[in-house]
């Protein structure tokens, strides 16, 4: 089979509904993405669709993307900015709150709101005149039009700062609580704290998209057990398995006659808790959330600050938030010969065919050969995944030019035009 494959993306001039708000494209400043692509699978994606994805990973607010002229679906990953992380035995962050969605409807050429939430900052606790003593925060919203999803919630700070909401909830310390999610479509709760002096002060991990912080335990296995950040989830909007949205684990300090385990961050992003050992006294910092990922920050460690002259202790700082959309671009026809063929090149003169096309989109194929339109072929429905088939009857020998041409719902023109080629041989009957 000879294949020539020409696009033929028209402008769309059709208006459809939408729930995004388009914006004056005068008075906002364009999004910075950075574009890949892939093809679906049938299990990724739809089979043979060819996906463009678009990351919006540069903390913003407000900036505007402009749909391309040939789409009028898009599939989004928002994630909020992750929350920072405690300090004097402290909570874990909340990760950012977690969309992914998919089919949201938009209009060719409109300009959409782009926001791309920045991590909260970790706490910071001292007595030195250097360093300023500073209360955690959440992380920053994100979203996509009107799709919006909240920061993570700071974690808890021994009798400071209780954990606080968010996309999910910081982790408490000590006697104050946990923080909650806001939305229990995209996040968990903190873990709760533990002010048991006998086995550091265990404290509570951040919420994370996929699963709770965990809380703060006395002895376990003889020593205490900060909460580990609640777990992420996966989305293959890449066309990979990605975890993001982890939440922070909590931290914790160990005595002369006790010992402890901080806890550990989420998957997808979530800083690591810290510990502080008295008979060291080293400063301490919770672990980081990952960039992107609305990781929530590590809880640190440390006792309070003027106990143990001159001291200071850091929270982990949230992982900045994301968006990422994708949509489809372009199409892979795989064109096939059903029952009738004799071989998968060549088929038989005025024997009944079937012309068999793969359809990635919604939408409308019509089969022509040598540029007139098949009698029975013209606008066949085409249901996304499915194969669109032409019963033919070759009406020419030799070689025969066969032309797809692909309508995609919702956009006006030729969305995609596959040519091929197939030989006609003639039938054994014949006089």
């Amino acid at each position: 089979m000879k294949i020539r494959v020409t696009r033929a993306i028209a402008a769309c001039v059709t208006l459809v509904a939408t729930f995004l708000v388009p914006l004056d494209s005068a008075s906002a400043v364009a999004c910075t993405s950075s574009k890949s692509t892939f093809t679906g699978n049938g299990t990724i994606g739809l089979l043979n669709a060819i996906y463009t994805v678009e990351s919006f990973t540069a903390v913003a607010t407000g900036c505007t993307w402009t749909v391309p002229s040939n789409v009028t679906k898009v599939d989004a990953l928002i994630i909020g900015g992750g929350g920072g992380g405690g300090t004097w035995v402290a909570g874990g962050g909340g990760a950012g709150g977690m969309m992914d969605t998919t089919s949201i409807s938009v209009t060719p050429n409109a300009n959409i709101s782009v926001t791309v939430g920045a991590g909260g900052l970790g706490a910071t606790r001292s007595v030195l005149a250097s360093i300023t003593t500073s209360s955690a925060t959440s992380g920053g919203v994100s979203s996509f039009g009107t799709y919006t999803v909240d920061g993570g919630g700071f974690g808890g700070t021994w009798s400071d700062q209780a954990g606080q909401n968010g996309g999910s909830g910081g982790g408490g310390s000590g006697a104050l609580t946990q923080g909650t999610a806001t939305n229990s479509l995209y996040g968990n709760n903190g873990g709760t704290g533990n002010s048991d002096p006998n086995y550091g002060y265990p404290t509570g991990g951040g919420g994370g998209a996929g699963g709770v912080g965990a809380n703060g335990q006395s002895n376990i296995s003889g020593m205490g057990k900060s909460g580990d950040g609640g777990a992420g989830r996966a989305s293959t909007i890449t066309g990979a398995s990605v975890f993001y949205a982890g939440g922070g684990g909590a931290g914790c300090h160990g005595g002369t006659t006790y010992d402890c385990v901080v806890g550990q961050g989420g998957t997808g992003g979530g800083g690591a808790g810290d510990k502080w050992i008295i008979t060291t006294r080293q400063t301490t910092r919770g672990g980081y959330g990952s960039a992107n990922t609305g990781g929530g920050g590590g809880g640190a460690g440390g006792p309070n600050a003027t106990a143990y002259n001159p001291s200071y202790y850091y929270g982990g700082n949230g992982g900045s938030g994301v968006v990422v959309i994708r949509y489809i671009s372009d199409l892979n026809l795989n064109a096939s010969l059903g029952t009738g063929s004799i071989t998968s090149k060549s088929t038989t003169y005025r024997t009944s065919t079937q012309l068999n096309v793969n359809a990635p989109v919604s939408g409308k194929v019509t089969f022509l050969q040598f540029g007139r339109k098949i009698p029975g072929c013209i606008n066949l429905i085409a249901t996304a995944g499915s194969t669109v088939t032409c019963n033919w009857r070759p009406s020419f020998h030799g070689q025969i030019p066969v032309t797809v041409n692909y309508y995609q719902t919702g956009v006006s023109g030729i969305f995609e035009t596959a040519a091929f080629t197939f030989s006609t041989i003639k039938r054994a009957n014949a006089r």
